[in-house]
C-alpha cells in the first residue's frame, strides 16, 4: 500500500531515488521491496540539510539522497 502523502520516491533503474522539500525534523523512512519486505530507517533533517540514506535488501539495494 502507498501512504497518500507528498514526499515519497520511487527508486530508477539504478536504485536511485531523491526526496526533494523535505521541512526540517525527524523522519522514518519507509523501504519496501514487494518480495522482501519493509525496512525502516529514521532520519533527522536540519534546515537545508542534504543526507543520503543507503538502504540494502537482501536480494539488492536501494541508494539515493534527500
Amino acid at each position: 500500500n502507498v501512504i497518500k502523502n507528498p514526499f515519497y520516491a520511487v527508486t530508477d533503474k539504478n536504485g536511485k531515488y531523491e526526496i526533494k522539500g523535505l521541512p526540517p525534523g525527524t523522519y522514518t523512512i519507509a523501504f519496501v521491496q514487494e518480495k522482501l519486505g519493509e525496512q525502516t530507517q529514521q532520519v533527522t533533517l536540519a534546515p537545508k540539510d542534504s543526507k543520503t540514506i543507503d538502504q540494502t535488501f537482501k536480494a539488492g539495494a536501494a541508494a539515493g539522497s534527500m
